[in-house]
């Protein structure tokens, strides 16, 4: 997970890449070592090495120093690139295939696939489906992988004590709001 020297090296990347922005912002006593405090905290989940390449790539892409949430966002998309190249077409395409072939119980290029399936009824219901229902099916099935991608990359963006959080409200061991 990011270390503080790496935190500490890609903060100096920054500072040359954006130093009209050190002069203005971070001139003051104290002010660079609270910011580099600042994106430890923020970045202390993320490796080293994506951690460089996202900031290397906001430096190539863009003309703004960066905040926080737009390097783990940049994190993100670098960890998604690298994930299946599945968008939701090309997912029912996946499922048309696994049922015309009849290999109901062959992996999918993307877990995504499956638990999008899965969670509008299954391949085997799907399979018994009249005909005229596909467009339902498919409708339905592109919804729920288009949430499901959407939840993983929230859960990816999410900070681990953040997520923790979650963990304990799920468990029902931290008290809810009410109303």
């Amino acid at each position: 997970m990011a270390s503080a020297e790496c935190v500490r090296e890609v903060f100096k990347a920054l500072c040359r890449a954006y130093s009209d922005h050190v002069h203005r912002h971070l001139s003051g006593k104290g002010a660079m070592a609270d910011q580099v405090d600042l994106y430890s905290r923020f970045t202390k989940d993320v490796p080293d090495d994506l951690l460089k390449m996202a900031v290397a790539d906001h430096v190539a892409n863009s003309k703004w120093w960066p905040k926080p949430s737009e390097i783990r966002e940049r994190c993100v998309r670098l960890i998604e690139m690298a994930g299946p190249d599945t968008n939701e077409y090309d997912a029912w395409a996946e499922v048309k295939l696994h049922m015309k072939a009849g290999h109901t119980d062959d992996p999918w290029s993307d877990p995504m696939i499956g638990r999008a399936m899965d969670g509008i009824g299954g391949l085997k219901a799907f399979g018994q489906s009249d005909v005229s229902q596909e467009m339902s099916w498919r409708s339905r099935f592109i919804d729920a992988y288009r949430l499901l991608k959407k939840r993983e990359r929230e859960r990816r963006l999410m900070l681990p004590e953040v997520r923790e959080v979650i963990e304990q409200i799920k468990a029902g061991t931290v008290p809810q709001l009410e109303g």
